[in-house]
């Protein structure tokens, strides 16, 4: 027969292994990898304190006290405040990274603090017991700091896409913002439910998990539903009239001049000719879009600040990715 807490904990795992599998879809659609692989960490410590609820489950069970349980209690705590911890920077890289991650000591600032934050929960887990029933964790203290710095963790992810919102008039971020705070508001209403009960005394359900999963799952749909970058090959209308720019393939071409324009011109003659275009320039798309004629061509944009095919000049790597995206996707039309 199945224990009810054997129950709960194979929800818990199975709610947070298809959660990960969901991060893992992200990594490998999406073409930023500091914050997909974020994301990725964040539901692996999601289904490692899933995973460790399991004997620290039947330790209370069974109420044997032993100090391996006590450390088990320890490393639950730990894994739990990362994964909270994790999903919080993940929504901060994906919309604000391209800014506040330019070098690479805000990373290690950012995991230095979420380890600190993770080492304090856990070193709350205390001890408790008797001669008889041997050492039991007392998880009160722990308990609180975790509410107290998720709570905090969860305000700041509100407040980033709320900020988003505000400042940010492009259609795509706004609608991923939308899908990922809904997401977020209905994981913190659950996490704080939860909390209550525990301190309270209760053993609720492991809703926390399928709230975390439904929380990973808008976050799935809204980068992939409502993508950032589509660098998928489309032609322009063929328009017959001579042409002035006498382009040969396998060439590259150099122009240099003040304020461009002659590149764009000679782009413009050959993607009405019949061949397909990639633009990467740090000019407005929509002003490259009117001032040429360029209503399908893909344009790359580098910049700082979020948007639809926006790239940021500090991440070369993206662009490599998008280019090499843009020319499979050639080579299948």
């Amino acid at each position: 027969m199945v224990e009810l807490w054997q129950l709960y904990s194979l929800l818990s795992i199975t709610t947070s292994s298809i959660a990960l599998s969901l991060a893992i879809l992200v990594f490998r659609k999406f073409p930023g990898k500091k914050a997909a692989t974020t994301f990725v960490f964040a539901m692996s410590f999601f289904l490692a304190a899933a995973i460790l609820s399991y004997p620290i489950r039947y330790w209370y069970d069974e109420y044997e006290g032993s100090d391996l349980f006590v450390w088990t209690s320890r490393l639950f705590y730990f894994v739990h405040m990362l994964a909270v911890g994790y999903t919080a920077a993940f929504v901060g890289m994906y919309f604000y990274g391209f800014r506040v991650f330019r070098r690479k000591s805000a990373g290690t600032l950012m995991n230095f603090s979420l380890g600190a934050a993770a080492v304090l929960v856990a070193s709350l887990v205390g001890v408790k017991g008797s001669a008889y029933t041997g050492p039991i964790p007392d998880t009160t203290n722990a308990r609180l700091a975790l509410v107290t710095i998720s709570t905090a963790y969860g305000l700041m992810m509100i407040g980033t896409i709320v900020r988003t919102l505000s400042r940010n008039r492009d259609p795509v971020v706004r609608r991923q913002a939308i899908v990922m705070l809904s997401g977020i508001l209905l994981h913190g209403a659950t996490a704080e439910t939860y909390a209550y009960l525990r301190i309270e005394g209760q053993f609720p359900p492991p809703f926390l998990t399928a709230s975390a999963l439904i929380m990973a799952t808008a976050f799935t749909i809204a980068i992939l539903r409502y993508r950032m970058f589509d660098v998928t090959p489309r032609p322009e209308e063929p328009v017959a009239y001579p042409r002035k720019f006498p382009l040969r393939p396998g060439r590259a071409y150099v122009a240099k001049e003040r304020r461009p324009d002659l590149g764009f011109r000679a782009l413009a003659e050959a993607v009405r000719a019949g061949d397909v275009g990639l633009v990467i320039t740090r000019l407005p798309p929509a002003a490259v879009r009117e001032g040429f004629d360029l209503e399908q061509t893909t344009i790359l944009s580098l910049s700082s600040v979020i948007g639809q095919n926006t790239i940021p000049p500090t991440q070369p790597e993206m662009l490599e990715r998008l280019v090499s995206r843009f020319l499979a996707g050639q080579a299948r039309a």
